[in-house]
């Protein structure tokens, strides 16, 4: 039997002998199978020569390569050589070689037939390339890559490809990838690739001029993977794809991907976003790396495409250290047999415990020809998960990496033993440093200053760049460890994954027993008993708060002792409380440093340095958890890169200003469900007094909600139609929105949804109207232009969070002037937004059709396609933008035009660049005082949004960016891919 390797994926390559797997043939079979190398047969005509289709005696179908570059008959041993060491390579992903002719001066390689022609005829029209969906894309990026990590990376010598491109990547006919003609450099290693004659510019795209080594390899195969991404030719107008594309991908030195421009339209935006954004991380790094050195290797492009490393660990730019290949090799998790990690640790001795908690032990391990490693023993009771679910989660948790978080290196899960090798960090916990008041006094205010900073960006990669966010949930000094020069690193990152189903707080704190000053009282509540936590990254901030203020304050989290005595219950006072008079007077942040600041660092510290942490604190503790930082906001804060006073609002100073009653803290979720009475009687029974707006689905009614501080909310009650959704599912889309939260959208606050279908949603009152209002109801009175700059902007933020940042894509689908409130500061805010995903149905066939459809908002392909995108959200805002500049509605009586956006795109489509004098169709209540730039770079905007093409409208981070100045006005045109 052949040896043989497994690869990643599942593929096995068979370590074969030269003489048992290739044959020699006569140069007369080969002619005969060929039909004498007759024209009709040729596959394929290449630099280093023609393929043609053969049959065999057998029947056996092959393709026979006639290489073009004679060698001297003197030659004939050596190369022959040199053809059987290649043909030893084989692998899933390779072209197998089968045979050869060496005979006088003639060369042929006999190759298995690939039957579904090359990537290139695939990509080569528009008509086969919409058959090449995204998910054969992607395996044929990852087979293609698999096949040259193997020959980069596991053949003995390795094998250098040197003439990657779409032409050498085959398809078989389930369109499974196989890199081609691999082993011709190595048989002729004295021609040099990148003279082979061309008569197309494509020939050179591929290839790196710099190197002759692997990673000009790595090159030429980011530039497939842009051929996959995009389906461009690789030279088109003049423009070759790498530098065509370099624009849509990066910014500065960092990625930034216009996906709308780079991503082939005939994929129709049916693709995997986490898929597409690591096949871009792969291009991008392979072609636009500072140097070839720090491109990665093919090995983690594989472990990119698999989902296995992370994606964003593959841009590395000058000056940052990049991921050499051992990093990459340690991202295969060791496993360890329970003998061994017994052994390691003198048999689980106490002598070599490090701590203890609830999820298990901690033990200090020695392994041969290794460090030292930390082995958690994980309890028993909670080890019964199955093996294989068990070793999904602990490899998910593997590929995380950051040099503020302990390193997972392995793991055992042998029968019922479940255990986890962890890198061993020198110098103990921070509990272990602030415990003792002369350890503290050594801990230095720099020294904290940088314990705080790498939690937090640790923390942040955790919620924010992993591939799929992990929540911490036990965030407590005992679980920030600090190496020999006090850099943190947070360890049982991964616990509450391995673990989904422990809930419990005083299970995995267990050293506060009753009491877990850690635990985030909004999210921690009791049920039959059991304390409970419930799964949130806003927990995680407010835990991250209370290790602040231990850094602050150097105070313990809960003075239980005093002179030795264990005090009552009701005279423990923990850290949250302690600080709170310290740090909050009135309505305001006011600290007192003299009793909050810790007395052993004697003054010594930077005072605005402690001013931002004291801040990040008191966000992260006193505000509401919707209302909490993200943890990258406060690392944004820490590093000085963002105000203070930016995390923490004035208007919600009245939450932390009263005492949480019981009632607050029980819910596990932070959306209150209603009765029905209860609204019915805030609403005044829903009386006409109470109406406020009719929604294009139900009425909207003013509420004052029964309690000491009758808060005004705004109730809409759906209509009995809608209401006889079903329970869970209308529930279920509650809660999906619920978790939105943005300064630009309309808070939900609760709802009522019960047996009698009673079906209603209770919205955060917005006191000051709506746009529509100000800018066509009211009276003789404008809004200025600088208002309504902001107003514009602050609906375009609202809109790009639904749109791309809150998690899962969010359609607004009634974005028009009434929908668009404005507090007393004229702060706008999106309302209605919820509609598409609670009424799916109810949208497409009744709002969008029958009413939103003649309003002037509706973008004119919806009436043909009935399709619901993003780009109609576009659209209606930019008919937003053109009531903001002209201050007319969208239907109305317009020179022979009933629809305001026919009527203005001509007018239009002069002005950016004629300047005020084409500005005519400006209202007039502005009296000429506007911002001219500011015009111009709105008027581009209108443009932009309401073009006929929905394909050819931006994206709203787009429109923010040229709202927001960011961009010179002639800039903005090539942006926004204006035909002015």
């Amino acid at each position: 039997m052949p040896a043989s390797t497994e690869f990643p994926g599942g593929q096995v390559a068979e370590h074969t002998s030269a003489e048992d797997l290739l044959k020699k043939f006569s140069f007369e079979e080969l002619a005969i199978a060929t039909r004498h190398f007759s024209n009709k047969r040729v596959l394929g005509i290449g630099d280093f020569g023609d393929v043609y289709e053969g049959n065999l005696p057998s029947g056996e179908l092959i393709a026979i390569k006639k290489l073009k570059y004679m060698q001297d008959g003197e030659q004939e041993e050596e190369i022959e050589n040199q053809i059987k060491e290649v043909g030893s390579v084989s692998h899933p992903n390779l072209v197998k070689l089968v045979g050869y002719c060496c005979e006088e001066a003639d060369r042929l390689l006999v190759l298995e037939f690939v039957p579904n022609k090359s990537l290139k005829f695939h990509l080569s029209d528009e008509k086969k390339r919409s058959k090449l969906k995204w998910s054969i894309r992607m395996e044929i990026a990852l087979g293609s890559a698999r096949g040259l990590a193997y020959l980069h990376e596991q053949c003995n010598p390795k094998i250098i490809h040197r003439d990657i491109k779409s032409d050498n990547i085959f398809l078989d006919s389930d369109f499974k990838s196989k890199v081609a003609d691999f082993g011709l450099a190595k048989i002729f290693p004295e021609i040099n690739i990148r003279h082979i004659p061309a008569d197309k510019k494509e020939a050179t795209i591929y290839t790196d001029s710099e190197n002759s080594n692997e990673k000009s390899d790595v090159y030429s195969f980011g530039i497939i993977l842009l051929e996959l991404i995009s389906g461009r030719k690789i030279h088109e107008s003049n423009l070759d794809i790498v530098n065509w594309a370099k624009p849509l991908m990066t910014k500065g030195d960092s990625i930034n991907v216009d996906y709308k421009s780079l991503v082939d339209s005939t994929l129709k935006e049916d693709y995997d976003q986490i898929e597409m954004e690591r096949i871009i991380y792969c291009a991008a790094a392979s072609l636009y790396s500072p140097s070839s050195k720090l491109r990665p290797t093919m090995g983690q492009i594989v472990r990119t495409l698999e989902g296995k490393m992370p994606h964003k660990e593959l841009w590395v730019v000058e000056g940052t250290q990049s991921a050499s290949n051992d990093d990459y090799k340690a991202y295969e998790l060791k496993t360890y047999k329970y003998s061994e990690l017994a052994q390691a640790t003198g048999h689980f001795t106490n002598g070599r415990l490090l701590g203890g908690g609830g999820f298990g032990s901690v033990y200090r391990g020695s392994l041969p020809r290794e460090k030292e490693v930390a082995i958690k023993k994980l309890n028993y009771e909670i080890s019964g998960q199955e093996q294989e679910e068990f070793e999904k989660e602990v490899n998910a948790v593997g590929i995380v990496r950051h040099g503020n978080l302990v390193k997972l290196v392995g793991y055992c899960n042998e029968d019922s033993d479940r255990l986890l090798v962890l890198e061993f960090v020198t110098n103990k916990s921070l509990r272990y440093h602030l415990n003792d008041e002369q350890r503290r006094s050594n801990l230095k205010w720099s020294e904290r200053m940088k314990i705080a900073k790498g939690s937090a960006k640790g923390l942040a990669y955790l919620h924010e760049e992993c591939n799929s966010k992990i929540i911490h949930r036990d965030i407590k000094a005992e679980n920030i460890l600090l190496d020999e020069n006090c850099k943190p690193k947070i360890a049982d990152f991964g616990l509450a994954k391995f673990f989904p189903i422990t809930n419990s707080v005083t299970h995995i704190s267990s050293r506060w027993k009753g009491t877990n000053v850690y635990a985030d009282p909004e999210n921690y509540y009791t049920q039959q008993g059991k304390s409970i936590q419930q799964l949130s990254d806003k927990s995680d901030v407010y835990s991250f708060g209370v290790v602040l203020l231990e850094l602050i304050s150097g105070r313990v989290v809960l003075l239980e002792l005093i002179s030795g005595r264990k005090i009552n219950d009701e005279h423990q006072v923990d850290i949250v409380k302690w600080a709170k008079p310290l740090m909050i007077k009135g309505d305001s942040v006011e600290i007192n440093y003299s009793s909050l600041v810790d007395s052993t660092l004697k003054g010594h510290y930077d005072k605005k340095e402690m001013e931002i942490m004291i801040y990040c604190a008191a966000a992260s503790i006193y505000r509401p958890a919707k209302l909490r930082p993200r943890m990258k906001q406060i690392v944004e804060a820490l590093e000085g890169n963002m105000s203070p006073s930016e995390l923490w609002a004035v208007e919600d100073v009245k939450f932390i200003s009263r005492k949480l009653n019981e009632t607050e803290l029980e819910p596990p979720s932070l959306l209150k469900k209603f009765d029905f009475r209860f609204l019915a009687e805030a609403a005044g029974d829903f009386s006409g007094k109470h109406h406020l707006r009719q929604h294009d689905l139900c009425p909207v009614y003013k509420g004052v909600l029964p309690g000491s501080d009758q808060r005004k909310v705004a109730i809409k009650r759906l209509k009995y139609e809608f209401s006889q959704q079903n329970k869970q599912e209308f529930e279920k889309e509650i809660m999906a929105i619920s978790n939105v939260n943005h300064r630009n959208i309309v808070n939900l606050i609760g709802y009522c949804s019960d047996e009698e279908d009673n079906r209603l949603l209770v919205f955060e009152f917005v006191a000051n109207n709506s746009l529509k209002f100000h800018l066509h109801e009211n009276g003789g009175s404008t809004i200025e232009w600088t208002r309504r700059m902001e107003i514009a902007k602050g609906a375009a933020r609202g809109l790009k969070y639904m749109h791309e940042d809150s998690g899962h894509k969010i359609l607004h689908l009634y974005v028009k002037s009434d929908n668009i409130l404005l507090d007393d500061k004229f702060i706008p805010k999106l309302a209605e937004f919820g509609s598409a995903k609670i009424f799916p149905d109810s949208v497409t066939h009744l709002s969008i059709s029958k009413i939103m459809q003649n309003s002037g908002y509706m973008a004119p392909e919806y009436q043909s396609t009935s399709k619901l995108t993003d780009k109609l959200d576009i659209y209606s805002f930019g008919v937003i933008l053109l009531e903001l500049i002209t201050g007319k509605q969208p239907v109305g009586h317009f020179s022979g035009h009933k629809n305001m956006v026919k009527w203005a795109k001509p007018l239009l489509s002069q002005s950016p660049l004629e300047g005020k004098d084409k500005f005519d169709f400006v209202d007039k209540k502005l009296q000429n005082k506007y911002d001219t730039e500011q015009m111009g770079r709105m008027v581009a905007c209108v443009l932009a949004c309401v073009d006929d093409n929905p394909e050819r409208r931006p994206r709203m981070s787009q429109i923010l960016d040229v709202l927001e100045g960011n961009r010179s006005l002639d800039e903005t045109i090539l942006f926004l891919n204006l035909n002015l």
